[in-house]
């Protein structure tokens, strides 16, 4: 990337000054280069100890058979919680800019003795996959007290997130918002109304079972009013953490205008709901408007609740936040109110029907994108009944050159521990994952530049298809490799996820194969062809570089995938998925960007679990330059022989 193919913003003949990239989008403009530093530290915060006794009292958590339980001495002990800060807060800014802006972003890693890295979901880093942040595939991590510069260019528009690679950096603070504005819509009549009356970001977290909204627990939102007339606002929902939360606002309807960056058909209002269920790593942009004959009375309550069904006794208390509307003329608004709103913006135009035509419609009124919901109750939008935008699918996909089978596989077997203690009172176990039988592991060099040199080295250690690392003979319970699995750049890839959510371990049971292990005394089931999964996971994927269409849903991860019916016409778009147990999930998409692309499981408390694939789009040397003066991060072994 060279600084000659931006333009810069001047005044006068060599002056030059900084201008927000925060403004009204104009595709006849050169793209800014919009500069941003960001500084992460690592901070502690202690509850009151007392408190924290009388909670544990209160839930239940008592001494039993004359000796402590350990679950309740470690509650009580660690009254001490971490979290990250981003510029000094938790939770860091938010990023605005237009639609193929350059961002040159300056990231200073302040925590002692932790190295971090940053992505940037939604963009396809065409030009630049050294900059997806992925520790040791495209980048060295950030060590402790040093600073990486990202630049790319935002091509794609849309609500995103920049975060920390590890999920829990990602759940506690190391995260922001990064909203790319798309241009005006040419074809839009100039006479209609083509903006909403504001443009809001709501990124909400939880934090150790606290549930905040652009960083704060005592937030509140307020909204120009429009008096009688009912318009839309415009919400762009962003979601971390742990639990799936009902979003709901009373006298309010909600409709649907864009999944992950990617919006519905701009010809046709997007489905009405009273309540949206929030997943991990959801991006949603929803039109907010009153419900007709409501009358603003007071203040309105953002309510956000736990589901019981996935989170008994993580995180049950639910939270409510004040939603206000202020009626004093726009011309009279006191400028902090003005700016809070930003500016009235472009991108999606609201529908012609507004939510007074709207309401008595029979619509469904429940959002599900989890899936939990769409077999038992009526009244309910599910992914599969959302079409994408018209002629977003491109008919190429209605074949495909490549097609990826992945099972995920989740087992808990015995292990001695780290004292070697075989009593019964002191057994240990532990949780192996895998896709297609393979625990994934990071390489131990910088991936990307060694496959673009054609490096034989670290493939030793890398498996996939039918390729197994040496460490791998003979096969044992846990293969630990770096699963990469090889595209052409174009091909048209159909991919199938696979949560079996049945255990098959049971020595009766013919799809499990055992497998003793000589260096541990323990046996362990290993994968067939539909292996097991932990039926009380629902895992979250993330593409990186890439959005896939999701032509295919299905319940019972027995029936056979090429059997499953294709939604082949409008299938939404998504770079980030739920895989159900037992559920099956196909995608579709085209490998446009060369580079190692990652799908990424988001659940991962760190780098990550087991349940990661590489996906290598091959280059050729053409397609991409990496810096020559990029870090690259390898063994240190010195020289064979020392002269003394």
């Amino acid at each position: 990337m060279r600084l000659s193919d931006f333009q810069m913003a001047t005044v006068g003949k060599n002056e030059e000054r900084p201008i927000s990239c925060d403004r009204v989008c104009n595709r006849a403009e050169w793209p800014r280069i919009c500069r941003f530093e960001l500084v992460v530290e690592k901070r502690t915060f202690h509850r009151d100890r007392a408190r924290y006794q009388e909670d544990v009292r209160d839930d239940n958590i008592t001494l039993t058979a004359g000796r402590k339980d350990r679950l309740m001495v470690e509650l009580v002990s660690d009254t001490a919680s971490v979290y990250y800060t981003v510029n000094g807060r938790y939770v860091g800014p938010t990023l605005k800019v237009c639609e193929n802006d350059y961002l040159v972003v300056d990231v200073e890693n302040r925590i002692p003795g932790e190295s971090i890295s940053l992505h940037w979901t939604g963009q396809s880093q065409r030009k630049t996959p050294f900059m997806d942040g992925v520790p040791m595939i495209t980048q060295c991590p950030i060590a402790s007290y040093t600073r990486f510069q990202y630049k790319f260019q935002a091509d794609k528009a849309g609500t995103q997130l920049y975060h920390g690679f590890a999920g829990s950096e990602r759940t506690q603070g190391l995260l922001g918002a990064l909203v790319v504005r798309a241009f005006p819509d040419a074809d839009l009549n100039s006479t209609k109304p083509d903006s909403f009356l504001s443009d809001n970001v709501w990124l909400v977290t939880e934090l150790h079972g606290r549930l905040a909204v652009n960083g704060r627990s005592d937030w509140q939102q307020t909204l120009p009013s429009s008096g009688n007339t009912i318009r839309e606002h415009r919400v762009r929902v962003l979601y971390a953490g742990s639990c799936t939360l009902w979003l709901e606002l009373p006298g309010h309807e909600l409709r649907l205008l864009a999944l992950d960056g990617n919006r519905l058909d701009m010809h046709e209002p997007g489905p009405a709901v009273d309540r949206v269920l929030l997943h991990d790593g959801l991006r949603v942009d929803l039109a907010l408007a009153r419900l007709s004959g409501d009358t603003i009375v007071s203040d309105y309550e953002i309510r956000l609740t736990p589901l019981a069904e996935h989170d008994a006794g993580q995180c049950d208390e639910p939270a409510i936040f004040s939603l206000h509307y202020d009626f004093q003329p726009r011309k009279d608004r006191p400028v902090e109110l003005l700016q809070s709103d930003g500016i009235e913006y472009n991108s999606i135009s609201p529908s012609s029907s507004r939510g007074e035509d709207r309401h008595g419609q029979n619509s469904a009124r429940v959002l599900d994108l989890v899936g939990g919901l769409c077999l038992s109750k009526a009244g309910v939008v599910c992914l599969q009944d959302i079409p994408g935008a018209r002629d977003s699918f491109p008919k190429e996909l209605h074949s495909y050159d490549t097609r990826l089978e992945f099972t995920v596989n989740t087992q808990t077997v015995a292990d001695d521990g780290p004292f070697g203690g075989r009593h019964a009172a002191e057994a240990y176990h532990e949780t192996v994952h895998s896709v297609n039988g393979f625990t994934f592991a990071f390489p131990s060099a910088l991936m990307l530049m060694r496959e673009m040199a054609n490096v034989e080295g670290p493939r030793a250690h890398t498996c996939g298809h039918r390729r197994l690392p040496r460490s791998c003979h003979p096969m044992m319970a846990r293969c630990e490799c770096v699963h990469v699995e090889h595209l052409e750049a174009g091909h048209r890839v159909e991919m199938v996820l696979i949560n079996a959510g049945k255990s098959a371990s049971d020595p009766a049971s013919p799809n499990a194969t055992f497998i003793r292990s000589p260096s541990r005394s323990l046996t362990l089931s290993f994968p067939s062809a539909l292996a097991p999964a932990d039926p009380s996971h629902d895992y979250v994927y993330h593409l990186h570089g890439h959005t896939m269409f999701v032509v295919g849903l299905s319940t019972g991860h027995r029936r056979e995938p090429g059997k499953l019916a294709r939604n082949l016409q409008r299938p939404p778009q998504r770079d980030t998925i739920v895989v159900r147990r037992d559920s099956i999930v196909v995608v579709r998409f085209v490998a446009k960007s060369a580079g190692l692309w990652l799908l990424r499981d988001i659940g991962s408390p760190q780098w990550s679990r087991g349940l990661d694939v590489v996906l290598n789009v091959r280059a050729h040397p053409t397609d991409f330059d990496i810096p020559s003066d990029f870090p690259a991060c390898r063994h240190f072994i010195g020289p064979r022989y020392f002269l003394i």
